[in-house]
């Protein structure tokens, strides 16, 4: 449920968590310009803002085309027949028993209340320019959020690779030291040591996967892919 929470979904909708080794770190992550675009097209906020702006220029659209006309059609029908009566023909005389008419008319509408008009229309406007803004802005700051996040974990995974590296000897250090020491050529405070150093290196490395992992899960939900089977750090097949 916190989970649910945390993604505005409805309380009896089932998710589906995707399992990941917290240890497996991606060798590479998608540029930036594609983050980008996965992020404009993916978060919920930024559609909600490009909703908004077509919204507020629509309406502007619409304060634009009341300075048109109005045409309109009108027309009517009535008829009556009797067989009781005579059914007079000559167009002079009435006859309210037996008649058929038909009218059709165009008409043309203008309003004169072009002030007023105009200060509706350039309040549209200037409501259109302000979202427009808004959501320009908004892109601005989540393309700013995706290229800080990207640098960071690029940073974080050449910092793994190097600390993986590290640790290798440290372990291979490790190794050595206690061999010598079970056959009485090792000193204990090389052993020691040795230990030491692999321990740190483990540690620095399980630190920095763990803060890489943090990391992936910001750049996830910056982009809009936090939830989904699909990783989002390897590269679309679509």
């Amino acid at each position: 449920r916190a989970r649910l929470l945390l993604l505005g979904w409805d309380q009896e909708k089932k998710i589906s968590v995707v399992p990941a080794e917290l240890d497996q770190l991606p060798q590479t992550i998608p540029d930036v310009p594609q983050l980008v675009e996965w992020a404009r097209l993916g978060r919920p906020a930024l559609s909600a803002l490009r909703d908004i702006v077509k919204a507020a220029e629509h309406f502007a659209e619409l304060r634009r085309r009341q300075f048109l006309p109005d045409f309109f059609l009108g027309g009517f029908f009535e008829t009556a027949y009797t067989s009781n009566a005579t059914d007079v023909r000559n167009p002079i005389f009435d006859d309210i028993f037996n008649f058929f008419n038909l009218a059709v008319g165009l008409g043309l509408r203008i309003e004169l209340d072009v002030f007023h008009k105009l200060a509706r229309l350039e309040q549209a406007e200037a409501e259109a320019r302000v979202r427009m803004q808004q959501a320009q802005f908004a892109t601005e700051a989540v393309s700013f959020q995706v290229y800080q996040l990207h640098t960071q974990i690029k940073g974080n995974l050449e910092k793994a690779n190097q600390i993986e590296r590290a640790n290798r000897t440290a372990r291979g250090w490790l190794a050595s030291a206690t061999l010598a020491y079970d056959i009485g050529l090792g000193r204990a405070d090389e052993l020691i040591d040795s230990f030491l150093s692999s321990a740190a290196a483990e540690a620095d490395l399980q630190r920095t996967r763990f803060e890489t992992q943090l990391k992936l899960v910001e750049i996830a939900q910056a982009t809009g892919r936090l939830v989904g089977s699909r990783r989002f750090v390897t590269a679309p097949t679509e």
